[in-house]
């Protein structure tokens, strides 16, 4: 073998030496990511929890919204209508 072709089974041999190791870099770095990624997603403070919290307030904003106007309503209609206290009071209660 002359040197040009020592030279070029050298060259071939060190890039699959390179493609390797950048294999191993690439799967090495793309399990940091996914660990990262599982580990903000289902933590206490992960984004299921944040969503399920947010869902909880949105509820209790609705059903509090829903009773003031209720109750706004029922006001109203005791100027308006005349309603006394005792009918107001078991109106609110019905809610």
């Amino acid at each position: 073998m002359d040197k040009k072709e020592l030279f070029l089974i050298q060259q071939v041999r060190s890039t699959k030496a390179i493609t390797l190791i950048v294999l191993v870099i690439t799967i090495i770095v793309l399990l940091i990511l996914a660990g990262v990624s599982l580990g903000m997603v289902l933590s206490q403070d992960g984004i299921f929890s944040r969503a399920e919290q947010a869902t909880d307030k949105y509820g209790q904003a609705k059903a509090r919204e829903t009773l003031e106007m209720l109750l706004g309503e029922a006001q109203m209609q005791k100027y308006e209508k005349g309603i006394t206290e005792e009918q107001l009071d078991r109106k609110i209660q019905e809610i």
